[in-house]
C-alpha cells in the first residue's frame, strides 16, 4: 500500500514545503484545494508487449530515469506487440486536487503553479476488439471480439505548470475587476493504479484477467483554464477545467506476458478555494 500511494505523498509534502519556503521568502503565494469530476476519460494505444533481444544495446531513457531497472526495454532492440486494441471510454468519477502557486512583483502576469489531482473513473462493460500474434492471461484467444471492463484505484498527477493572468491584480472597486481567468500548461508524472482487467467473450462469459494488481507510469501533461473570483484580497474562489493527457502509461506485472502500455486522457471540472498565505498580486 505504501508504494502504492508515493505519488500523493511526495505531492502532499512538496506543497507542504513549497508554502512553508513562499512565506518565508515573502513572496505572493497561494495554496488551493478543489473537487469534482472526470469526464470523457479514453484509452488510446493499449498493447502488450515482449521484448525479443534483451541483450541488444537499445536504451529506454524513460524506464531509465523512474528508476525502472527491472524491465526488459532498457537493453532491448527488437519489441514484438503482442496484442493491440483502442479504447474503452471510462465512466465518470470524483476527482480532487491541490496546487500551490507562486507570483512576483517583476512579472504579475506570470506565475508558476506545482498541482497535485486525483481522479477514480472505472470502465464497465464495452465492445472491444483485440488482435495480436500472441495470447495472454487477459486474452486467451486471438484474435478477440467481445467486452472488458476495468477497475481502476485512482489516477494521480503531480506537475509544475506555467500560469498566465491576463489580468494580475484583484480589485473590490466592481463585481467585474473581482473576476480573473487564467490559463496554464504543465508537465509531470501520472500514474495509473489498475487493480483488475476482465475480458468477456460473445456470450458474455469470462474469457481472461489481468494478472496481478499493477501501477502504470508515464508523462503527464495536464492543459487547463480557470476563473477566479476574489471574495476578499486573500481569499478566492476558483472554477477550472483541465484536458490532461498521460503518455506512455508503463504497466510492469499487469499480464502475463511482457509490459503493458497505453495513453490515457481525461476532461476535470472542478471548483475550490485559494488562499494567498501573505496577500495577492
Amino acid at each position: 500500500m505504501a508504494r502504492r500511494n508515493w505519488l500523493g505523498g511526495t505531492g502532499f509534502i512538496l506543497l507542504l514545503l513549497l508554502a512553508a519556503e513562499a512565506v518565508e521568502a515573502k513572496v505572493h503565494a497561494y495554496f488551493g484545494v478543489s473537487g469534482g469530476l472526470s469526464l470523457s476519460g479514453r484509452f488510446a494505444d493499449f498493447k502488450n508487449q515482449t521484448c525479443l533481444n534483451p541483450t541488444a544495446n537499445g536504451f529506454d531513457l524513460w524506464s531509465h530515469l523512474i528508476g525502472s531497472n527491472d524491465t526488459p526495454y532498457e537493453r532491448c532492440g527488437q519489441v514484438i506487440d503482442n496484442y493491440l486494441f483502442n479504447g474503452p471510454d471510462t465512466d465518470s468519477g470524483g476527482a480532487w486536487g491541490l496546487k500551490l502557486g507562486l507570483f512576483g512583483d517583476s512579472l504579475p502576469h506570470f506565475g508558476l503553479e506545482f498541482y497535485y489531482f486525483e481522479r477514480y473513473p472505472d470502465v464497465k462493460r464495452q465492445n472491444v476488439a483485440a488482435a495480436g500474434p500472441r495470447t495472454t492471461a487477459l486474452f486467451p484467444i486471438l484474435p478477440f471480439k467481445g467486452t472488458i471492463e476495468m477497475d481502476i484505484e485512482a489516477v494521480r498527477t503531480l506537475s509544475i505548470a506555467g500560469v498566465f493572468r491576463p489580468f494580475a491584480t484583484a480589485s473590490k472597486e466592481s463585481l467585474f475587476s473581482r473576476i480573473k481567468p487564467y490559463f496554464a500548461l504543465g508537465v509531470g508524472i501520472t500514474t495509473m493504479h489498475m487493480k483488475e482487467i476482465r475480458a468477456y467473450d460473445s456470450t458474455g462469459a469470462l474469457a481472461g484477467k489481468s494478472v496481478d494488481y499493477s501501477t502504470g507510469i508515464g508523462v503527464g501533461f495536464p492543459l487547463y483554464a480557470g476563473i477566479d473570483f476574489a471574495l476578499t484580497d486573500s481569499i478566492w474562489l476558483t472554477t477550472e477545467y483541465t484536458f490532461s493527457q498521460a503518455l506512455g502509461l508503463n504497466f510492469d506485472t499487469l499480464d502475463s506476458a511482457g509490459e503493458t502500455l497505453t495513453h490515457y486522457t481525461d476532461h476535470i471540472f472542478m471548483v475550490g478555494i485559494k488562499f494567498w498565505l501573505n496577500g495577492s498580486l
